[in-house]
């Protein structure tokens, strides 16, 4: 999990997760999940339970808060639906922009997210961020990102070992080894940086500038 001072250099093309790891928006999660948790008869989530949900999978936090795990497609459908009508509320991660500025000219740049493009690119442009990506790839289901990976380096010609993908979750994380392509875990997004070491990132990022020392 060493930054290694040559990486970039070697990996011509970075494929960025979404939410958690260019957007901030782990408070509005929070705020989500507290308008829909108690339409489903269950108590608002307390920081304190925020950061416990952070050290958990998707299925544990679903156990954690008492809400049945079959329930997930309606509800990543609602959470969308929120995200869409607050999207102007997300901020970038804070020294995220500066980063993309800094990456090599000839980095090829792409985002794999479950979010929506409708949701992405009104955020890239409200932020003037749309210049910094040559692709937005969507329609990522919660666990099918492995398969969406695949379909990406397929589609715009991408070789494993000279891409990485940075992501702020377990499962990103998990999709990135199952392809067989390096992963740069973020320690700012969803799950926290304890419990994404346990599962052997091949680098973990605690700051955005970080990844600049990967150059």
């Amino acid at each position: 999990m060493t930054i290694v001072s040559s990486i970039i250099k070697l990996m011509k093309n970075l494929i960025f997760d979404f939410d958690g790891t260019i957007a901030d928006s782990v408070a509005l999660a929070k705020e989500l999940a507290n308008e829909i948790l108690p339409k489903l008869g269950k108590d608002p989530l307390t920081d304190k339970d925020i950061e416990k949900i952070r050290t958990m999978t998707i299925p544990q936090g679903f156990k954690y808060v008492g809400v049945p795990f079959y329930k997930l497609p309606s509800l990543v459908v609602q959470a969308k639906q929120i995200i869409g009508r607050r999207i102007g509320e997300l901020q970038p991660i804070d020294g995220v922009v500066e980063v993309l500025e800094k990456l090599p000219e000839n980095t090829h740049i792409g985002i794999l997210t479950s979010n929506t493009e409708k949701n992405v690119m009104s955020f890239l442009r409200r932020h003037k961020m749309t210049k910094y990506f040559d692709y937005i790839d969507t329609s990522v289901g919660i666990f099918t990102k492995s398969r969406k990976l695949k379909q990406t380096i397929k589609r715009h010609k991408l070789k494993k070992k000279d891409t990485i993908y940075v992501g702020d979750e377990i499962r990103d994380v998990e999709a990135a080894k199952s392809v067989g392509m390096p992963v740069a875990a973020v320690s700012w997004g969803a799950n926290h940086p304890k419990v994404l070491k346990e599962y052997n990132p091949d680098y973990l990022i605690k700051k955005p500038k970080d990844l600049l020392k990967l150059i």
